[in-house]
C-alpha cells in the first residue's frame, strides 16, 4: 500500500479551541504580571523609557485636552502611519480620565500593549493549545529589550501594529474551518486588515502571509468571499483615504522610498541582499534586540547573552520551517487518520507564522533599508517579527514537553506531537530532547530579562524626557519631513499655534529639518531660501536657531560616527563639508540676532499641562 498525500481538506480543517474559565483566569494573571512589570519599570527607571520623538505625541495630547490649534488630521505625525494619530487620541482619552502626568501618558500604551498580550494568548490558545499560549504570553512579557522598549514608547507604528496582525491571523484561522466561511466573516477580516494597513503598512505583511497560506490550503476564494473581503478592506481604509485624498496620496511616498525610488533623505548603507541578510542573522537580531543605546553591558556578558537569545530563537524558527515543509511528505499508510488530521492542522496553522517571517526577510532583502547603527529607531522594523517569532518557540517547547494539544469539536482529546518526526504521529520526545527545549527557552528568557534590567538600570539620558528637545521642536522637524516640498505649508501650520514661544520652537524644528536635509545632499541655497521666507523676525530667528543646532548635532554625534559614514568612501568628509558650509551661514546670522530672539526657539513653554523645562541653549552655544 503506497503512502498517501494529504488533501486540502485535511489541512487546517479542525475547529479552533474554545476558551473557558481557566483561560479567563490565566489571561487575568498574565495581564496583571505584565502591567506590574511595566509599572515597576516606569516607577523605578522612567527616564530609560523615553524617546525624543515621543515628546511630540505628548504635546499633541495636551493640545487636544486644552486647546487644539489644528484640525484633527494635522496631528498625524507623518503621511504613512495613521497609528500616530490613533495613539495620540488614545493617550488623550486616558489622560482625560486619569490626569495629565507622564506616568498616565505612558500607561496609555501599557494598556494597549496589554490588549496585544491578550490577543496573542487568544490567538495561540485557539490555534494550538493552552500550554503554547502560556509560553508565548510569557515570552511577550519577558520580551527582548528592543521589543519591550518600543512597547512602552508611544509612537503608533510598527510595535502597536502587531495587535492588528494578531487579530487578522485569528480571523484567517477561523475562516480556514469551512463552517465559518461566511461573507460576514470575510467582511470583518477585510475591515480589520484595512484598519491595520492604515495604522501602519507593516501589518500588510501579515495579510500577505495569510493570503499565501490560504491559497495553498484552500485555493482561490469564491467571488462573493473576495467581494466581501475587498469591501471590508475599503471600509477599514476609510481613515487612510480621508487623510491621503487631500494630501494627494502622499502616504504612498514612503513605500516608494524604502524600495529605492524617489528622493529619500535616508543615508542607508549600500548593501547587497546577501550582506543585509547576513547582518540580520549575525548582528541585527543578536545585538540589536538585546543592546539598546549601548546598554552598558559588561564586555564579558555581551557574547553569552547574544548566544543565549539568538540560538534558541533561530533553532526554533528552523524547526518550524522543517515542520511546515513536511506537510508535503506522504503520510504512512498505517498512520491513524485522526492523528494525521490533527497534526496537519497544526502544521498548516504554524505555516502562517513561518511564511510571515519569510516574507519579512524577503522584503528586507529587496528594500533599500539597512541598519546603519544599533539604535532603536534603526531597528524598529524588527519589532513585529520579534513579537511573532517566539510563538514558534512556544510550539516547539510544548511539543518537546509532550504537551502539544488540540481539542476536537466535542471538546475532548489530547494528542502528544513530535518536535519533528513524520506526519501521522511519532513517539513522544525523549527526556533529553524535552530538557534541551526547556533549557533553551529558559536561556532565551533569561537573556531577555537580564539585558532589559541592565538597560533600564544603566540608561538614563539626562536630556531624555517628554520635553526632550521640546515637543514643539520635534513637531517642526516632523512638519519639515511631511511638507519638505512645500515648506510654506509647514510654516502655515506653525502659525496656527497661538503661543509665541511654542510657535518659535516649531520654526526651530523646521530649521532642524532643513539641516538634516542638507546632510542628505540637499542644496545649501534651499536652506537660505527657507529662512528668508519667514514673515517675521521671530520666525526667522527660530529657523536660524534650529539650523545651527541641527548642524552642530550632526557634526558632533550623527553620521560622522556611524557605520554608514565609515564604510562609504568620502561620506564623512562630504557631511562635514556640508555642515561646515551651513554653519558658515547660520552662525553669523544667529550671532546678529538680539538676545531676546536668539534663544526663543529653545525656551520653555508655559501652556497648561506642559513641563516647564529650563532654557536650553543650542548645542555648542
Amino acid at each position: 500500500m503506497s503512502p498517501a498525500r494529504l488533501s486540502r481538506r485535511d489541512l487546517a480543517n479542525r475547529p479552533l479551541h474554545r476558551l473557558d474559565r481557566r483561560d479567563a483566569a490565566l489571561v487575568a494573571i498574565l495581564l496583571m504580571t505584565f502591567v506590574a512589570t511595566r509599572v515597576l519599570w516606569l516607577v523605578t527607571a522612567m527616564r530609560s523609557t523615553f524617546y525624543w520623538e515621543e515628546s511630540y505625541r505628548w504635546i499633541a495630547a495636551n493640545e487636544l485636552l486644552h486647546h487644539p490649534f489644528h484640525s484633527l488630521l494635522v496631528y498625524q505625525a507623518d503621511h504613512y502611519q495613521g497609528g500616530t494619530l490613533a495613539m495620540i487620541l488614545l493617550a488623550t482619552g486616558v489622560m482625560k480620565l486619569f490626569g495629565q502626568t507622564p506616568f498616565v501618558f505612558k500607561m496609555a500604551l501599557v494598556l494597549y500593549s496589554g490588549a496585544t498580550l491578550t490577543a496573542l494568548y487568544i490567538l495561540v490558545r485557539k490555534g494550538f493549545g493552552r500550554v503554547e499560549a502560556i509560553v508565548a504570553a510569557v515570552g511577550y512579557i519577558a520580551a527582548p529589550p528592543l521589543a519591550a522598549y518600543w512597547s512602552i514608547v508611544i509612537t503608533g507604528s510598527h510595535t502597536e501594529s502587531v495587535l492588528f496582525s494578531m487579530v487578522t491571523t485569528l480571523l484567517v484561522l477561523r475562516l480556514l474551518h469551512d463552517p465559518a466561511r461566511t461573507r460576514g466573516a470575510w467582511l470583518v477580516l477585510g475591515i480589520v486588515s484595512g484598519l491595520g494597513i492604515w495604522f501602519c503598512y507593516t501589518s500588510a505583511i501579515t495579510l500577505a502571509a495569510c493570503a499565501m497560506v490560504w491559497l495553498l490550503l484552500r485555493g482561490v476564494p469564491g467571488a462573493g468571499e473576495l467581494a466581501a473581503g475587498a469591501g471590508g478592506g475599503l471600509v477599514g481604509l476609510l481613515p487612510w483615504f480621508a487623510y491621503n485624498i487631500p494630501e494627494r496620496f502622499a502616504g504612498l511616498t514612503r513605500v516608494v522610498q524604502i524600495f529605492g525610488y524617489g528622493d529619500s533623505k535616508d543615508l542607508w548603507l549600500p548593501q547587497s541582499t546577501a550582506e543585509k541578510l547576513w547582518h540580520v542573522v549575525t548582528r541585527d537580531i543578536p545585538a540589536g534586540a538585546t543592546q539598546l543605546f549601548d546598554a552598558h553591558l559588561p564586555s564579558w556578558m555581551i557574547f553569552p547573552l547574544e548566544i543565549a537569545f539568538a540560538v534558541p530563537l533561530f533553532v526554533a524558527i528552523s524547526i518550524s520551517v522543517v515542520r511546515v515543509a513536511m506537510l508535503a511528505v506522504p503520510v504512512h499508510p498505517r498512520a491513524d487518520p485522526a492523528v494525521v488530521e490533527i497534526d496537519a492542522t497544526l502544521r498548516a496553522r504554524e505555516a502562517v507564522f513561518v511564511v510571515y517571517l519569510a516574507l519579512f526577510v524577503a522584503l528586507i532583502g529587496a528594500s533599500s533599508f539597512t541598519v546603519d547603527d544599533l539604535m532603536p529607531l534603526s531597528l524598529r522594523f524588527y519589532v513585529p517579527p520579534l513579537v511573532l517569532a517566539p510563538v514558534l518557540m512556544a510550539l516547539s517547547v510544548a511539543r518537546a514537553a509532550g504537551r502539544g494539544t488540540v481539542v476536537s469539536s466535542a471538546g475532548a482529546g489530547e494528542v502528544a506531537l513530535p518536535l519533528l518526526g513524520r506526519v501521522g504521529g511519532a513517539p513522544a520526545q525523549p527526556r533529553l530532547v524535552a530538557g534541551a527545549a526547556m533549557a533553551a527557552a529558559l536561556a532565551y528568557g533569561a537573556a531577555c530579562v537580564v539585558s532589559l534590567v541592565v538597560f533600564a538600570a544603566g540608561h538614563a539620558d539626562s536630556q531624555a524626557s517628554l520635553a526632550s528637545l521640546g515637543g514643539y521642536n520635534v513637531q517642526g522637524l516632523l512638519l519639515h519631513l511631511k511638507y519638505e516640498s512645500d515648506l510654506t505649508r509647514a510654516e502655515r501650520i506653525a502659525r496656527e499655534v497661538g503661543d509665541r514661544v511654542a510657535r518659535s520652537r516649531i520654526f526651530a524644528g523646521i530649521g532642524w529639518g532643513v539641516a538634516t536635509r542638507v546632510r542628505a545632499g540637499g542644496s545649501f541655497a534651499s536652506a537660505r531660501e527657507a529662512v528668508e521666507k519667514g514673515t517675521s523676525p521671530e520666525e526667522r530667528a527660530g529657523m536660524i536657531a534650529g539650523i545651527t543646532w541641527g548642524a552642530r548635532i550632526i557634526l558632533k554625534t550623527n553620521d560622522a560616527s556611524s557605520e554608514a559614514a565609515r564604510m562609504v568612501p568620502g561620506r564623512i568628509e562630504a557631511i562635514r563639508g556640508r555642515m561646515t558650509e551651513l554653519l558658515s551661514y547660520a552662525e553669523p546670522e544667529l550671532n546678529r540676532l538680539p538676545p531676546s530672539l536668539r534663544l526663543l526657539g529653545f525656551q520653555r513653554t508655559t501652556l497648561p499641562g506642559y513641563f516647564e523645562e529650563p532654557v536650553t541653549k543650542p548645542a555648542g552655544g
